[in-house]
Order: structure tokens, then sequence, then C-alpha cells
């Protein structure tokens, strides 16, 4: 049978959301259209609400008021379940099992229902071909504590090969590389927008750079969606907005 899928669109209608005891929404009015294969990227500052509105699309929380529709149809507690199925997730500060990288990659499952081939494949897409030849015992090297040390961009590799090792339909990524130098940060980039086109991808982003090559940028402001469309459009309006915002007086030559 064919699992729930992502076939055309998840559409958030008149979305909003507020925290228990808080004052105020943490989302307001949220109307928004993801398609299948679309790369988005949520902007914001902080506390914009970027990753509530995630946490929203996820299943993680339910929304105040408004509706969630999957491919026209609207979501209810089992299908939000068998969707919340089909998303990978990479989070800023990967959780590392001390553990063997097989076990890390294919994360959940008991040793002999693990598919070697699958986690190299998944290896391969996240680009961590170069890392599996220093491996002493390649897949099987433990790794996690007191195995070989992953510096910040091989932990970001493991969580993105763990996300694709479930075959995904969605890719969320946490603000995946605000942890990284620009050196990583540019690497991990690389391998995000290798997806691109195969999967559908959704990248909350702290750095701007990380989500230029996006089809479309949805900018939050205190909750509320302030503009949405391409990326050169909505980054130059909101680089603009956000330096005359910030813009200190010169320094004295």
């Amino acid at each position: 049978p064919l699992r729930q899928g992502f076939h055309n669109e998840l559409r958030l209608e008149k979305i909003s959301f507020r925290y228990h005891g808080a004052s105020r929404n943490a989302l307001s009015d949220i109307d928004l259209t993801i398609r299948r294969g679309q790369t988005i990227g949520i902007i914001g500052a902080s506390g914009a609400g970027k990753s509530t509105l995630v946490d929203v699309i996820i299943g993680l929380l339910p929304p105040s008021t408004g509706r969630i529709l999957l491919d026209g149809k609207e979501m209810d507690g089992p299908s939000m379940r068998a969707w919340e199925a089909l998303i990978g997730y990479v989070p800023q500060t990967p959780y590392i099992a001390p553990a063997s990288l097989a076990e890390n990659v294919a994360f959940g499952l008991r040793h002999s229902d693990i598919d070697y081939d699958k986690v190299l494949q998944c290896c391969r897409l996240a680009a961590m071909g170069d890392y599996l030849h220093q491996l002493p015992d390649g897949l099987n090297t433990f790794i996690g504590e007191r195995g070989v040390k992953l510096s910040g961009g091989q932990r970001q590799r493991v969580a993105i090969a763990r996300a694709l090792y479930h075959d995904p339909e969605v890719i969320i990524f946490d603000e995946a590389t605000s942890a990284l130098d620009s050196r990583n940060e540019e690497s991990i980039q690389k391998t995000i927008y290798s997806l691109k086109n195969k999967q559908t991808l959704i990248i909350i982003a702290h750095r701007l750079s990380t989500v230029e090559g996006c089809d479309e940028i949805i900018w939050l402001e205190n909750g509320k969606i302030e503009m949405t469309g391409s990326a050169s459009k909505v980054l130059e309006r909101y680089r603009r907005k956000h330096s005359d915002s910030n813009s200190t007086p010169p320094k004295p030559s």
C-alpha cells in the first residue's frame, strides 16, 4: 500500500499558535503553501517564531487556530502522525550516540536490522566519502564518547545521513550550520543543496548566506509573515531593514 505521501502541497491556513500561559501569540495568521520539491528558507530575528512555525509544520505543536491541509485534505491525529513519519530533521547540535557510525546513521534500529548498503549510500549523499576512508573500521568504527572525535561539520553530516536513512520526503535543517566555522558551513551548505529537487527542504537560517539558494524565502517578524518571495527579493529587503535598524554611527577614521 502507498504510504501517506506528500504529492502536491502542504498548506497552512490562518494558523495561530500561543504557548500556554503566554500573553500573546507566538504565530498569528500564517498562510503558507509549501510545494513538493521546493527548497524553502525561513528567516527572521531571534524570537520571530521560526522554530514555532517549524514545530507546527511537523506536527509537534497543534495550532491554536487555523488548519493544515496535506494535498487538499485537512490533517487529523492519524494523518498528522503519518506526516511526521515523512520528515527528516537535522538539528543545530545533533546527538551522537556512543555507538558505531552505522548505528548512528540507522538510529533507533537494532544492529541486526541495519541495512549497511543503505548506510553507505546515505553517508555518500551526506558527502562523507573522504571521511569514511579515514575510519579504522569503516562503518563499524565506534564514534561518540571515547570513540573517534567528530568535528562540528562531521556531526552535521552524520545527522544529514541519519535524516536520509529513513527516506524522508521533507528534510528540515534547523540552523544546521550556525555552530560551524565558515569553511565547514560552506561545505555543509553544498551538501544541503545537493539534495535540492530530490526532497522538499526547509531551512531555518541564522546566517542569510545559508538560504541564498532557496526557491522561496519566508520572512517572519513578531510571529507574522512579513514577506515571502524569491531569495534575491526578500533578502535584499530584509538586509536593508535590519541594517537600518542596526546601523551604528561610523567610527572616526
